[in-house]
């Protein structure tokens, strides 16, 4: 729903109409019980790099621990270890579970400054506690001091045929003044380590397609796949300032946790290796813009390769120019929803370096990397 870059309730499918970074959606968000600690789990100093996550078939147990904390981007820990799943980083941040009635009331106002003192859809104090108690997630990011930076809030449950453990993570948020210090990145791997020994295969989440910050973190970043575009998740603003005037069109992105491509893309993350987006630009320089034009009566382009572009800031545009901000809103809506439909995937995201243009690459079937 609301989200900061990187989630919500149960969504509908996108013919039944249904918020990584500035708050990460309530679209894309996340509560939880303590779950067991990793007795396993032994940070190592000296460790040279980090030890990543190893899986059955591999010639070591299933979900074997990482030797480093995951919230940490290089391998030394500062201090001496803390008891999963809680997490000393080496810059003084503490990775933690919420734990007491200050905790839950900081996320409660933390969601506010994110999505805004009128947000209809806070998760209330009460949730944040009891969710825990179901293998849910409610953790924080916490100061030296003891303030909450960050939060992440989720529901772990079952999907699929055959079933299979899977996260909802409902929301992510970070408040203004820690922005732009990679904790919405940091915090999602947290997660994925307090999940992991719960089995969990899969988290799913939301974020507004129209969120640079976002589109960045999440598909960037932590490599998620776009797997649907539901128009009006919410049915209204909610209250959200975020979403106020543009509605709450969202991406549903899957984050395989267990996937060999999802380890790799973590230890790029952990070894500060910066995607490199320049093949990706090349690769659709001459692919037409799909939203080139506002009108709707025109034909999209027929093209195996196409481009959707988004303002470099939504939110900025909107304070300036509401009427134009939701023109956005309705041209890549009509474009995602057109070609979606039609079986292209969202391939990637960038910033053209010359200009800040921003765009989406979605491609067919048959050109897909």
């Amino acid at each position: 729903m609301p989200r900061g870059t990187v989630s919500d309730a149960q969504p509908r499918r996108r013919s039944d109409k249904v918020e990584l970074s500035r708050g990460v959606d309530p679209g894309q968000g996340e509560a939880h019980s303590a779950p067991t600690p990793h007795a396993s789990y032994v940070p190592d100093p000296t460790a040279p790099s980090p030890t990543l996550p190893r899986f059955a078939g591999e010639g070591a147990p299933a979900l074997a621990r990482p030797k480093v904390c995951p919230c940490d981007f290089v391998p030394a820990i500062r201090s001496r270890p803390m008891a999963a799943p809680s997490y000393e980083a080496n810059d003084g941040l503490t990775f933690r579970p919420l734990e007491t009635a200050a905790d839950y009331h900081a996320g409660v106002e933390l969601q506010r400054a994110t999505w805004g003192q009128d947000f209809g859809e806070a998760v209330p104090a009460s949730i944040l506690k009891i969710n825990q108690k179901a293998g849910g997630v409610s953790a924080g990011v916490f100061d030296r001091d003891g303030k909450m930076l960050a939060f992440v809030f989720g529901l772990t449950g079952l999907q699929g045929d055959p079933l299979r453990r899977m996260h909802w993570s409902h929301m992510l948020a970070v408040l203004p003044e820690a922005r732009d210090h990679h904790l919405g990145t940091r915090l999602k791997l947290y997660q994925r380590e307090v999940l992991l020994p719960l089995g969990v295969e899969e988290i799913q989440w939301t974020y507004d397609p129209l969120e640079a910050r976002n589109a960045h973190l999440n598909l960037n970043r932590l490599g998620v796949e776009v797997v649907d575009y539901v128009e009006d998740m919410y049915d209204d603003d909610l209250g959200s300032e975020l979403a106020r005037g543009i509605g709450t069109d969202r991406f549903i992105v899957s984050w395989p946790v267990q996937s060999p491509r999802i380890v790799e893309r973590i230890a790029d993350i952990q070894a500060e290796r910066k995607p490199d987006l320049g093949p990706t630009a090349e690769r659709y320089a001459g692919a037409p813009i799909a939203n080139a034009s506002d009108t709707a009566a025109l034909a999209l382009p027929d093209a195996p390769r196409v481009r959707v572009e988004i303002p470099a800031s939504i939110q900025t545009l909107k304070a300036d120019d509401e009427e134009r901000a939701y023109a956005w809103r309705l041209s890549t809506r009509r474009a995602f929803e057109k070609y979606l439909g039609r079986g292209y995937r969202v391939e990637a995201f960038w910033r053209d370096p010359r200009d800040q243009r921003c765009f989406y690459g979605l491609a067919a079937e048959s050109e897909r990397t």
